[in-house]
């Protein structure tokens, strides 16, 4: 395939060069390990999820997606360029991969190999993948896809996700360039609905690099542990929160192919739900379900390095963002279906919204917490993107960015009432804004969302309660018909919690649940309709749900529901 090396090519080629010495000069090692280790599958939450969710795990199948690399000249006669930028796609645990090289012929770099395997390779967080457009990073902001330098406007990207494991290192003429490119960038981004995960550099001091971390509405990642670049943001506006979350890979290029291949499991998981397939929702739930357990949250070591903190006016921690990484929490956030803000009916404690905010209007989500309950960790994240208003004039564009104020609020609620503010996040700079509590009490809350601007927002929460005992749905500290009457009217709930029955961790309250209430039922007896293990297992088999066989105590206790019931009567969800 013969690439003609265009003006703008050929003016933006040097700069190209400059900006990734980084990566010549500094290259990645290579790894036997071609995807995610046991433990590493088992830190992200993946082996979680694949253990609740079985058959039924999202594999990122159907979803398309573009892999950028920063390659290099192999080969050139001055019209036909050879770039080493591609995986090496003969490997077999890239079969039946559909790889389009969109920039021209390719050469196999043992860093593009490791980034696919560790993303859609067969032993890799999203093997389901099948559709890989390829790009060399030039090609990609260059002719191919942003079209930097000229006056056209980006061209389409039809792939659902991007990974860039790449940088554009700080200093020199590059910065010039950097802005344009992620200009652009988060443009193309809004406009077409995909979802970019893009790397900082490695080593805890090195400087935060100018491009892709920059942007606005990407996803920036770093490690764990600590050893990438600093936040906050040095380009267009500087000072916002970067990273958006972190991930305990070996380095950023690998941490960033695995929330690339969490936004491929995500989006399949959406399916024809569009506004859970927005980018800003996908990106919402990833920011939201991420831990800190793995953190110092009360500064209870002399050591600062691995303080997780935030402040209302910067959302995320300058080193870890939102937090670490984890799949399964994300999951459980998508999964759990969206609710609308209302002033007459509660959202779920876990749950998310894509909606349209007006100008110095305000939306709010009002949720009940089980008053026994403590809330071990209560995160809530709202996302949303930078626009443009774009301008041509000769043979440039100017791409002038737009975006809202929209501030997060998180309060102490009666009926439907703000009663007390307990946090804020209200940032004017960032386009994230992030709630954290631990330890409140169980009862009544709302989180409020505010805007300056009419704009599209996503909002993400997650609600963990303090372990308690199995079958407590109402965490009382006592097993009994109280918790049986909630597991009985959330009977086939497909996006529950421990408190509206789901005992057994899956979201879906069904036999299996009943069980683990018999199995710690501690309620004493009393006069109550009795339900005979057969008639309850016959409703049970009759919706498809097998409950395994119960010892006599457990036949003794299944019967015994009454005494914290009084005198209603409550029968099997179906009688």
């Amino acid at each position: 395939m013969q690439m003609p090396w265009s003006r703008s090519r050929v003016r933006l080629a040097s700069i190209f060069f400059a900006c990734l010495a980084w990566s010549v000069a500094h290259p990645l090692p290579t790894f036997a390990q071609l995807g995610p280790s046991d433990a590493e599958l088992e830190m992200t939450g993946v082996t979680a999820l694949r253990q609740r969710l079985g058959a039924n795990m999202p594999t990122g199948a159907g979803v398309a997606v573009s892999q950028i690399e920063a390659g290099g000249f192999v080969s050139s006669d001055g019209v036909n360029f050879e770039y080493a930028y591609t995986p090496d796609t003969t490997e077999a645990y890239f079969g039946n991969r559909n790889f389009t090289l969109k920039s021209g012929p390719g050469v196999a770099t043992n860093h593009a190999t490791n980034m696919a395997a560790n993303w859609y390779g067969d032993n890799g967080i999203a093997p389901g993948v099948a559709d890989i457009d390829l790009y060399s990073a030039e090609y990609f902001w260059g002719d191919d896809l942003l079209s930097t330098g000229t006056n056209l406007l980006p061209r389409v990207e039809t792939q659902r996700v991007q990974n860039h494991s790449w940088i554009i290192p700080s200093g020199g003429s590059s910065t010039i360039l950097a802005t344009e490119v992620q200009r652009r960038f988060d443009y193309m981004l809004d406009r077409d609905n995909v979802v970019a995960a893009v790397g900082v550099n490695n080593r805890s001091d090195s400087v935060f690099p100018l491009a892709m971390a920059n942007s606005y509405n990407s996803i920036a990642v770093g490690r764990s542990n600590g050893n990438s670049s600093l936040g906050p943001t040095t380009l267009d506006v500087p000072g916002r929160s970067k990273p958006d979350i972190v991930a305990p890979a070996r380095n950023t290029s690998t941490a960033t192919s695995w929330v690339s291949a969490a936004a491929s499991l995500l989006i399949e998981t959406a399916g024809s739900n569009s506004n859970a397939a927005r980018a800003q929702t996908i990106k919402a739930a990833l920011l939201a379900g991420a831990t800190k357990d793995e953190f110092d949250l009360d500064g209870s070591t002399l050591d600062t390095f691995d303080d997780w903190s935030h402040t209302a006016g910067q959302p995320l921690d300058a080193r870890y963002g939102a937090g670490e990484l984890n799949v399964d929490n994300s999951y459980r956030i998508l999964n759990a279906g969206e609710f609308e803000n209302s002033r007459s009916q509660d959202v779920a404690t876990t749950g998310w919204d894509f909606n349209t905010i007006g100008a110095g209007q305000a939306k709010t989500y009002f949720f009940d917490v089980p008053v026994n309950a403590t809330i071990d960790t209560l995160s809530v994240i709202a996302t949303w993107n930078r626009e443009f208003d774009v301008h041509t004039q000769g043979s440039s564009a100017t791409f002038d960015p737009q975006l809202a104020n929209i501030d997060l609020k998180l309060y102490e609620a009666s009926d439907f009432n703000l009663v007390k503010l307990i946090d804020s996040s209200t940032s004017s700079i960032d386009n994230v804004e992030h709630l954290f509590e631990r330890g409140l009490s169980g009862g009544r809350y709302a989180i409020k969302v505010l805007s300056d601007q009419q704009w599209d927002y996503a909002l993400a929460w997650q609600t963990t309660l303090a372990e308690a005992t199995p079958g407590d749905a109402n965490f009382d500290g006592e097993v009994d018909g109280l918790d049986y009457l909630v597991w009985a009217e959330n009977f086939e709930n497909a996006s529950a919690t421990v408190a509206t029955g789901d005992f057994n961790g899956d979201q879906f309250v069904d036999g299996r649940d009943l069980i683990i209430w018999t199995d710690n039922y501690t309620g004493a007896p009393a006069d109550l309709y009795l339900y005979s293990y057969t008639e309850v297992q016959k409703r049970l088999a009759a919706g498809g749900i097998a409950i395994p066989e119960p010892g006599t105590s457990l036949l003794t206790a299944f019967a015994l529901i009454g005494l914290a019931l009084g005198r209603r009567r409550r029968l099997l969800p179906g009688r």
